[in-house]
């Protein structure tokens, strides 16, 4: 069996105070502090049709090609995960402009 090397934590203590901050960091540079402790939002229902919704499905549904045009609006209590949404949206649609999933696609948050 070959030697492997030792796998190193993913965070560290010398790195906690750059990366745990009261405001949030939400430029391309830092997406990935976001991402590494992003978990799916739950409880998103989508009132128009009073059917709940996953991420994604609410990521297909916003940028649905068949309307020339979309608005969506987040709302909930305090501490429901609504900035956190709105922020994987912005990743997510920022990757599928990236990938030529959307093409022509203006987001305004």
């Amino acid at each position: 069996m070959p030697d492997t090397p030792p796998m190193k934590a993913c965070w560290s203590a010398e790195s906690v105070a750059t990366v745990v901050t009261n405001s949030a960091k939400m430029d391309a540079a830092r997406s990935h502090y976001f991402l590494s402790s992003h978990s799916p939002i739950s409880g998103i229902t989508d009132e128009r049709l009073a059917a709940p919704l996953d991420e994604e499905k609410l990521f297909e549904s916003v940028f649905d090609t068949s309307r020339a045009e979309t608005l969506a609006v987040i709302w909930g209590e305090p501490g429901t995960g609504k900035s956190h949404l709105i922020h994987w949206l912005k990743l997510r649609t920022e990757h599928a402009v990236q990938q030529g999933e959307l093409q022509g696609v203006v987001p305004v948050l």
